[in-house]
């Protein structure tokens, strides 16, 4: 960090301090200039970093060069202190600017149980709580992610929502919130937008959007490689989206609809490229239920394949009891 940053002078004083340094591999952020948005997980680095929806966004608004990116996270409780006792402001990790100075704060909230978090931060951002006393001074505060199956709770506080899978609509709301015009003017047109709700329109029906197929371009492949301990330390590759079983107790399941799969030759292909963009030893498949993938036999091969190739080890997630069974020559 430079020498001007305002925290470089308590990160001794705190738990795992390299969590809030930044620079990590991977870790660009877009051509300078371009409207800037600020990527906010409302949790610790630690949980944040091995969120794979994180990822995804981050991954799809540098894609198109139009977006500067930085990341924010939660700061632990030992930081967060500190911040607060010396009235310190909320910092981005990639930049060494405020959370707050962008044109876009974006959250992704993966359950509802980080609602209060989010609130706390805009305080923390210096934002002011409610959408209602925002001006053109502020950045626009939008949500999205699979916790918002009920985004009531939070509609005083959030200026847009996007209710769906970003690959479907989040990069045109975003070229939306920072095109031309007022906040007013702005929000009002993504207002129309499918998969959008802005509280201060009033109340209207939004469908969940669904993509249609997952495109192995909206893979991120040159996934960040943290400094600090995380709790998913390695690679990651979605195989599937769905879920056949339908559970009605499972959320992710009934917002995942319909499933969709990866072909055999695309989870190879992402999976050799993430390991060779991040150096990881480890990488993991992620889906819902692994054990339903249809050519499971075939991705098995694979997976074995590249393990013996690269010499790497990769997981394989949610194996199902019965599945199992009936894999292994059971009856099931």
């Amino acid at each position: 960090m430079g020498s001007e940053h305002p925290w470089e002078g308590i990160l001794h004083l705190v738990q795992s301090p390299q969590q809030y340094t930044g620079r990590e591999w991977n870790s660009e952020t877009g051509p300078a200039g371009r409207p800037s948005v600020t990527l906010v997980y409302p949790d610790t680095y630690e949980l944040g970093m091995s969120n794979f929806g994180l990822a995804v966004v981050r991954h799809i608004l540098l894609a198109t060069g139009r977006f500067h990116v930085r990341r924010a996270f939660c700061p632990a409780p030992d930081m967060l202190s500190l911040i607060r006792s010396r009235n310190l402001p909320w910092m981005t990790l990639d930049d060494p600017v405020e959370a707050s100075d962008c044109d876009l704060l974006a959250f992704g909230i993966p359950c509802e149980i980080l609602f209060p978090n989010l609130v706390m931060l805009l305080g923390l951002a210096g934002i002011p709580l409610r959408s209602a006393d925002r001006d053109d001074s502020h950045p626009i505060v939008v949500a999205g992610g699979g916790g918002l199956s009920n985004p009531l709770p939070l509609s005083p506080f959030i200026d847009a929502f996007y209710l769906g899978d970003a690959e479907t609509g989040a990069v045109s709301l975003m070229d939306e919130l920072t095109g031309g015009g007022s906040r007013t003017d702005r929000l009002a047109r993504s207002a129309a937008q499918e998969g959008v709700w802005v509280p201060s329109m009033g109340r209207r029906r939004v469908r969940w959007q669904r993509a249609v197929r997952l495109d192995p371009a909206d893979a991120p492949v040159n996934q960040v490689v943290p400094t600090a301990r995380i709790v998913h330390d390695r690679a990651v590759v979605e195989i599937a989206r769905g879920c056949t079983r339908g559970c009605r107790f499972c959320q992710a399941t009934q917002l995942a609809r319909p499933v969709r799969e990866r072909s055999v030759a695309d989870i190879e292909s992402i999976a050799r490229r993430s390991i060779a963009s991040t150096g990881w030893e480890d990488a993991g498949l992620l889906t819902l239920s692994f054990s339903d993938f249809t050519d499971l036999p075939a991705l098995l091969a694979a997976v074995d394949g590249l393990e013996k190739e690269l010499a790497v080890n990769i997981s394989r997630p949610s194996l199902r009891p019965d599945t199992f069974v009936r894999l292994a020559g059971g009856s099931g």
